[in-house]
């Protein structure tokens, strides 16, 4: 006598499983709509959360647009031109492409009338110049009756410390966003290194900043100076100096006796 098999139970629906080649079932749909749709919410809210943590980049802008300007070449500490009018000076520092300086191609220039070529990085009513290539400077001749404000000096303002972050003047106006930050340290120092002139800002109110130009106690460029204790909170101690344009200080330049961190 032959007893046959008996016939298979159909699985209970918590037994179920998945068959990838089988159409998903209506409940399966659900399940994997609601958790993608969940996950993507939660990936846009931690987004959300983590850009708005973020300190804010600042209002600098890189004119790519090249133009040209007329003015009075100052090649120490670091390169500027001072121009504009005799009514409304102004006074921009230089520098190269990338993260070089500007003084080879300002070499012997100093106190004589230039014409420069470049685009402008600025923020908050203060630029810096990006010089092209080596045909980015030509000199001129003097012309008497022009109205370039060419009667500039640097004059000691006496001791003076700041408070604030030190960083490379040409990321920090627009060149890179954000030029400022431990985030941008690593740039900065090779900035600094490359001839970039380092400066201390100070955040004011109303999204400004206050800045010097740092120099070591000669009154010479230093980078090796300043390069352990950039983005870092600091106060620099020394003697200010001022690019002063018919007498009226255009530039402060802060010759570095000694720097501490703060809160460190």
């Amino acid at each position: 006598m032959t007893t046959a098999d008996p016939a298979p139970t159909p699985p209970a629906a918590a037994d179920r499983i998945y068959v990838g080649y089988l159409p998903a079932t209506p409940r399966a749909r659900r399940v994997a709509t609601i958790a993608i749709g969940a996950v993507v919410a939660g990936a846009a809210a931690l987004g959300g959360v983590i850009a708005a943590a973020q300190r804010p980049a600042g209002p600098a802008v890189w004119d790519e647009q090249p133009q040209t300007w007329d003015g009075y070449v100052l090649e120490k500490p670091y390169p500027m031109l001072i121009g504009g009018t005799q009514q409304s000076p102004t006074v921009y520092l230089l520098v190269g492409v990338g993260k070089i300086g500007a003084q080879d191609p300002l070499k012997g220039l100093g106190g004589k009338p230039a014409r420069v070529s470049g685009t402008l990085i600025s923020r908050s009513g203060q630029g810096i110049i990006e010089l092209h290539d080596g045909d980015s400077v030509t000199p001129l001749a003097y012309d008497p009756g022009s109205d370039l404000p060419f009667s500039s000096h640097v004059a000691s303002a006496g001791p003076e410390s700041r408070a604030g972050e030190i960083v490379d003047f040409k990321c920090f106006l627009g060149a890179m966003k954000p030029g400022d930050g431990k985030g941008h340290k690593a740039c900065a120092t090779l900035c600094i290194l490359g001839g970039i002139p380092p400066a201390i800002v100070t955040p004011t109110q109303g999204g400004g900043f206050e800045w010097a130009v740092l120099v070591g106690t000669e009154g010479a460029a230093d980078p090796q100076g300043v390069i352990p204790y950039i983005a870092e909170p600091v106060r620099v101690f020394g003697e200010r100096w001022d690019v002063r344009v018919l007498d009226r200080p255009v530039m402060a330049i802060l010759a570095i006796d000694r720097i501490e961190r703060i809160g460190g």
